[in-house]
């Protein structure tokens, strides 16, 4: 509410920074479930997409579409940079901002049960994870936002010592952070 005000001229307060809710060479990378990029909160913020979803039999695509069966990731963009002044009476947190959106959600079977870690079908690889951290980075993100659970850090022989058990996904992330990516 207060990001908001400040950005609008004449808001009373004396102050005015037309920055409070980015600008548009500020770039989120949303990694998630992907985006539906006809939402009106979002059409035309998403600037650039892909899909990294590893099926079956190993192989990762790399599409560049990206497409949003479960609204997740939707609704996390809408949050971090829904447009503003449209007349929805709501925008996201950063609404000039660009969005970067990522699919690393495969599309759930009828059979999915959550919290099976051999379903393939459920959840996201931890390999498609990382791989969507370092093309954010590469294509410039300014913060890389994960809305994502995850399983139990631990210690002992298959423990990186941070207790991280995978090495790539941890390995992208330390990259982004040397990047200075938030």
């Amino acid at each position: 509410e207060y990001a908001f005000a400040y950005s609008q001229p004449n808001n009373g307060s004396g102050k005015v920074n037309i920055n409070a809710l980015g600008s548009p060479s500020v770039k989120i990378a949303i990694i998630d479930t992907g985006e539906d990029t006809l939402h009106p909160d979002l059409a035309g913020k998403v600037t650039y997409e892909h899909c990294f979803i590893t099926d079956n039999n190993s192989v990762e695509s790399t599409s560049i579409y990206s497409t949003d069966p479960d609204g997740h990731g939707t609704d996390v963009s809408g949050i971090a940079a829904a447009s503003l002044g449209n007349g929805f009476g709501f925008t996201g947190a950063g609404g000039n901002t660009a969005i970067l959106g990522y699919r690393v959600f495969p599309t759930p079977d009828n059979g999915c049960i959550i919290g099976t870690p051999n379903d393939q079908r459920c959840g996201a690889s931890s390999t498609d994870i990382a791989s969507a951290i370092s093309d954010a980075v590469a294509q410039g993100a300014n913060v890389i936002s994960m809305s994502l659970g995850g399983g139990v850090c631990g210690t002992g022989p298959n423990y990186a010592p941070n207790g991280d058990p995978d090495p790539t996904e941890g390995a992208a992330i330390a990259d982004a952070i040397a990047a200075g990516v938030v």
